[in-house]
């Protein structure tokens, strides 16, 4: 596949908007004229995949100026309608699925979800100016939270009698011992200039006296001037490596350059270190436990949705989207 086509099915796993209850009709005798396909006893309707086929060409000519005009760009649109189609009916299996265990999702409970989104937005009109752009409606919104809460909910019921293991923990533990490991530290502050002997010259005035930052304030091209030069804590691999070398290697309270960088010439004052931690296993035992049984509950929830679309009798009223050409790609 060219490069462009494997770019849109990627892009689409990524940026589909989830389409919700919404986009179905229960199945009825007469299949209906506009049915792209059946699910089990409901039907996937042209109307609503054709607005998010819309949409979604919409978005990747935008951000990515893909084009989908002319005969020569014809399989690439027909791979975006089969990926979108396959959302569809596997955002009805869930929905079926939550239904069977009994699982709803309230109003009130989609209400507070968007509430809690509206909150990070400084008021009404940027929210929804910010759905405007990324073709998003309140209506697509709320769908999304009711696959997303429908999901929850489910893996939340099938998890009930899981557990972890103390043994699982552990060899989780060692295994991932970098992901409970502090780096090494340092903090720092510095004066950057353009050449050496501006360097040399602000460096005189802190062996005569004057206040580091101070001077980083009134000499340094940096933005951390604004702070007198401190850059904060960090850890190594974040800076360039001949700055990372100096302060690493400089003790607390300590001033040492000049030193050339791609940037230029700095002074550089290291202010504190922390030295790299290893969290012993019983201070990180309950996140442990919290992030092996999520992982468990939802296997167990991606294990019976991949079930139940093995299960699912699905019917297909167009050519482009034959059984044997939709993908498992969204059960990982």
């Amino acid at each position: 596949m060219c490069r462009k086509g494997m770019l849109i099915l990627a892009v689409v796993a990524i940026l589909i908007s989830v389409i919700g209850v919404y986009g179905y009709i229960k199945a009825e005798d007469k299949i209906p004229d506009n049915a792209l396909a059946r699910v089990n006893d409901s039907y996937i309707l042209e109307d609503v995949h054709a607005r998010y086929v819309e949409r979604q060409v919409k978005r990747l000519q935008q951000t990515y100026n893909l084009d989908f005009t002319g005969e020569e760009h014809k399989e690439q649109l027909l791979n975006l309608k089969r990926q979108i189609l396959e959302q569809l009916i596997r955002n009805e299996i869930l929905l079926q699925t939550a239904f069977e265990y009994g699982i709803e999702i309230t109003d009130e409970e989609v209400q507070a979800e968007i509430d809690k989104i509206k909150a990070s937005y400084p008021d009404d009109e940027t929210f929804k100016k910010v759905l405007e752009q990324v073709k998003y409606t309140l209506e697509d919104l709320r769908n999304d939270i009711i696959i997303q809460k429908s999901y929850e909910k489910l893996a939340e019921r099938l998890g009930q009698d899981l557990t972890v293991t103390e043994e699982e923990m552990m060899e989780y533990y060692e295994k991932n011992i970098r992901r409970f490991t502090e780096e090494e530290q340092v903090r720092a502050s510095h004066i950057l200039v353009e050449t050496k002997e501006e360097a040399l010259e602000i460096l005189d005035k802190i062996n005569n006296g004057e206040d580091f930052a101070d001077l980083a304030r009134k000499y340094s091209n940096c933005p951390s001037s604004d702070r007198g030069g401190d850059l904060g804590f960090f850890g190594r691999g974040r800076m360039v490596y001949e700055f990372e070398k100096a302060a690493f290697s400089t003790e607390v309270g300590e001033i040492t350059g000049p030193v050339e960088t791609e940037f230029g010439w700095h002074i550089i004052k290291v202010t504190d270190k922390k030295e790299a931690i290893v969290h012993p296993y019983e201070e990180v035992k309950e996140e442990i436990y919290e992030t092996l049984l999520i992982k468990k509950k939802n296997n167990a929830a991606v294990a019976l949705l991949r079930q139940k679309w093995e299960e699912a009798d699905i019917e297909y009223y167009v050519d482009y989207a034959k059984p044997q050409e939709i993908t498992d790609s969204n059960n990982n």
